[in-house]
């Protein structure tokens, strides 16, 4: 690499940029341990060997069974309601919609939480209305259904799936705020020499410059929008908006045949 490639560096973008960089300190943490545990990761890798449907296929089946468990449940509270109502005379209706209700339940609670916890508080709340007009005969009999619509729908609805963060989105964002908040970053260039990574300041003086030789790297990281050196436990971020000089295509060239090179894209 004849031409020196250069950086400066600007404030990242937090929410854009860090679903990027906790997938780089995954993939890292993988490296590390993978050396660390090699038969371990052996282990893991022929059971992750196993076919998995695509995930179109997967989230198709998972629709098909949100839809075909609201239709037991409206099914199921269809011959509940009655069955209540006098579950002397309707106690076989009573006890398929009792199974229905149940079974669609389930199914909305692994698939379509949130819906499930709506449509029971509105079968909760309609038919707690009827019980207290007490204009239906039996009326009181719709108590259970109200009472664990209710139930369920509160349930649900606290209890639904959230996405969880991750410890590496913590620390992605961690890293990330930590960049933006700094200030005179932007008089900041970071450059790709034949001796390693030379970070110094705009029109500065040449003692100030810091100089990382290759020999201290443990890997660069690239993702969709970043490069992501990591030396002595630490790690740079460059996005690849901020190239001064040079062209990535010979960097990622010249260092793949310094230091670990790895590729981390979605």
């Amino acid at each position: 690499m004849e031409q020196i490639v250069s950086f400066r560096i600007t404030p990242p973008d937090t929410d854009q940029l860090c679903p990027q960089v906790s997938r780089a300190l995954e993939k890292r943490t993988e490296r590390v341990s993978r050396q660390e545990y090699p038969k371990m990761w052996e282990l893991i890798d022929k059971l992750n060997g196993v076919e998995k449907a695509p995930f179109a296929v997967r989230e198709n089946r998972r629709k098909r069974r949100a839809f075909l468990g609201a239709w037991e449940w409206a099914m199921g509270l269809f011959l509940l309601i009655p069955g209540c109502m006098d579950p002397k005379e309707l106690l076989v209706p009573l006890m398929i919609g009792t199974f229905c209700y149940g079974i669609g339940a389930v199914s909305l609670w692994r698939n379509k939480r949130t819906l499930l916890g709506v449509l029971s508080l509105i079968q909760g709340g309609f038919l707690s209305l009827c019980v207290l007009r007490g204009r239906i005969p039996g009326g009181m009999g719709l108590l259970v259904p109200a009472v664990a619509g209710i139930i369920i729908g509160i349930a649900a609805l606290l209890r639904r799936k959230r996405e969880k963060e991750s410890p590496y989105d913590r620390a992605a964002r961690q890293l990330l705020q930590g960049r933006a908040s700094l200030s005179g970053i932007e008089a900041v260039r970071v450059s790709f020499t034949k001796e390693g990574l030379a970070v110094e300041q705009e029109d500065g003086c040449e003692e100030e410059r810091q100089m990382v030789p290759y020999a201290d790297f443990e890997c660069v990281l690239e993702t969709e929008d970043l490069l992501l050196p990591i030396y002595r436990d630490s790690v740079m971020v460059l996005q690849k908006k901020d190239l001064c000089t040079g062209d990535l295509s010979g960097l990622k060239e010249f260092l793949s045949g310094q230091i670990q090179y790895v590729p981390v894209m979605a």
